[in-house]
């Protein structure tokens, strides 16, 4: 992810609410108890529905009925093919223009007809200093920086002059076509524009409600379409009367109940009067296995994200590769896995298993005790030193680590204070301590896009303003920019090249990699395909678009 970070954050805030009032439709009128209608509950209400500001999987679950973009994943949901959606494309050799044609007939779900100039309003919005005219940019927007003009449109946060409208890059010769220049060829720029940012939104409503309401009258054209948002209570999705894709409509009503305990939504999953709990917490979790009826309905899957803790390399201790290198081989992260019951997978790398470039022969960081107090002696610490570990326990589980990693390290010599930082609305509260007193720092990425250059670029060093650490490595760096300007047509070099980065980068070590979490959810038998929870791509939670109940 260039810019989000709330994707993980929220996806833990994903379970929600008991006594609602408003609305036609409450709990009772549950996917268990009525054929044709599907519920879902959250602790908490949903953030918006502008993909212009989106920056959390939970937003995401009702954007996926509502919008639509040009391009999509294939809906087998683990591969990472793109397919049409509103629009077929062709992309020149050199991979610098990209040619839409919108299908024709594609309406708006209030009977608002697609047009090209749509398509370029909603990308401009997008990309603009100020997304929507008062929350400032959007925390997608800088994906789209390699659209000829980009600099000029945004002009770094700053209302750009007169004479510049959007961005130069993009024309629409015709209300069916749209035809977008890069300033650089960019392999992953489908990955881009199937992001939920790169939805289509029709001007008028946008335009009508301004940026502070438009969210409750969202309207896009995918098969859903909004009935009504009861905020902070109850929001309920029908099907779409002028959809004109493939993916037709399956279910009569879609209900989301808000600001419902995960106590409250297991009870009404035992019930059989929800229908899905995804990402279920730890408690959740553990009851589901415990009730043998309920076990049954738990599923699983792999993701493309990655838990960790950043060094802070611009000071001592860590300033240090081999003090870098002990503290991974002091960290046991089998026991660690213990601690989340097991819902992870033991992290190597920088990329996930799923990620294509991903090294299955990189073996990580092996439990070693005593080679780690044997690198703290070479590099002048033979007694250890003091630290401060930084964290938000936003997610119950993660205090309960941090103190785990806080007694391995004690072993060696290493004295941990944990600084729990409260949540801040960034994704990494300790950014904002401008004292920088923080050493180690936990935190985590999710996957915006199926190509290794969202994690080598965002993550691996200064290239970008997401990695925190402060590392830098100019080969790893030189690697890593010839992989990202190589169109997709050289995609077994870039594996090649972010192989190599990876390898300067677990010499370097400037993470302790923990492990990749896992996709999972509860999911009730009349629930069809029942796994339509776990899709790897894209990164958007429960896609509510291929759902159906069975009667039962």
């Amino acid at each position: 992810m260039k810019s989000v970070r709330s994707l993980g954050g929220i996806i833990a805030a994903a379970s929600i609410l008991l006594a609602l009032t408003g609305g036609p439709a409450t709990a009772s009128a549950s996917g268990g108890q009525s054929s044709g209608v599907f519920t879902m509950d959250f602790a908490s209400d949903f953030p918006t529905l502008d993909p212009a500001v989106v920056q959390d999987v939970q937003s995401n679950i009702p954007m996926d009925g509502i919008y639509d973009g040009l391009v999509t994943y294939a809906t087998n949901g683990n591969t990472a093919k793109i397919i049409p959606d509103l629009a077929t494309w062709t992309a020149s050799t050199d991979g610098l223009t990209y040619t839409f044609h919108l299908k024709h007939g594609i309406r708006f779900s209030n009977g608002d007809s697609l047009t090209a100039q749509d398509v370029e309003y909603s990308i401009n919005r997008l990309t603009s200093w100020d997304a929507t005219g008062a929350n400032g940019p959007s925390p997608f927007g800088s994906d789209f920086s390699d659209i000829v003009g980009y600099n000029q449109w945004f002009n770094n946060g700053k209302q750009p002059p007169a004479s510049v409208t959007g961005l130069s890059g993009i024309t629409t010769p015709d209300p069916y076509t749209v035809v977008i220049k890069l300033s650089a060829p960019q392999a992953y720029f489908l990955n881009e524009m199937a992001l939920p940012s790169a939805y289509i939104v029709d001007p008028k409503v946008t335009q009508k409600y301004g940026p502070n309401l438009y969210a409750q009258h969202a309207v896009g054209t995918g098969p859903y379409k909004l009935l009504y948002w009861h905020q902070n209570k109850q929001m309920v999705l029908v099907p779409n009367p002028y959809y004109q894709g493939t993916q037709k409509a399956k279910l009569n009503k879609i209900i989301f109940n808000v600001n419902v305990p995960a106590a409250t939504q297991f009870l009404l999953f035992e019930k059989g009067q929800v229908d899905m709990i995804f990402q279920p917490d730890s408690s959740t979790y553990l009851a589901a296995l415990n009730n043998p009826s309920v076990a049954k309905t738990y599923i699983k899957n792999q993701t493309n994200a990655v838990w960790y803790l950043a060094y802070n390399v611009t000071k001592a201790p860590f300033n240090n590769v081999k003090v870098r290198q002990a503290v991974n081989l002091a960290i046991d992260r089998q026991q660690i896995l213990k601690l989340v019951n097991g819902r992870g997978i033991i992290e190597t790398q920088l990329l996930p298993p799923a990620m294509p470039a991903y090294e299955s022969s990189m073996k990580g960081y092996a439990y070693n005790p005593t080679e780690a107090k044997k690198l703290l002696a070479q590099a002048g610490y033979p007694k250890g030193f003091t630290i401060t570990l930084a964290y938000t326990s936003a997610r119950p589980f993660v205090e309960t680590v941090m103190q785990n990693i806080q007694a391995q390290l004690a072993k060696v010599g290493v004295k941990v204070n944990l600084h729990n930082i409260p949540e801040t609305g960034t994704y990494w509260p300790y950014t904002m301590d401008n004292s920088q007193n923080w050493n180690l720092s936990w935190t985590d990425w999710w996957q915006d896009y199926p190509d290794p250059q969202d994690f080598m670029f965002n993550l691996g060093s200064g290239l970008s303003s997401n990695e925190t650490g402060g590392w830098k490595n100019t080969q790893f760096e030189n690697l890593v920019t010839e992989a990202d300007n190589l169109p997709a047509s050289q995609n077994a070099k870039r594996w090649q090249l972010y192989d190599q980065a990876q390898q300067i980068w677990f010499q370097q070590a400037p993470w302790v990699p923990l492990y990749y979490p896992v996709w999972d959810a509860m999911v009730q038998p009349w629930v069809e395909p029942h796994n339509v929870n776990v899709l790897l791509h894209p990164v958007i939670g429960p896609q509510i678009r291929l759902f159906s109940v069975k009667s039962h």
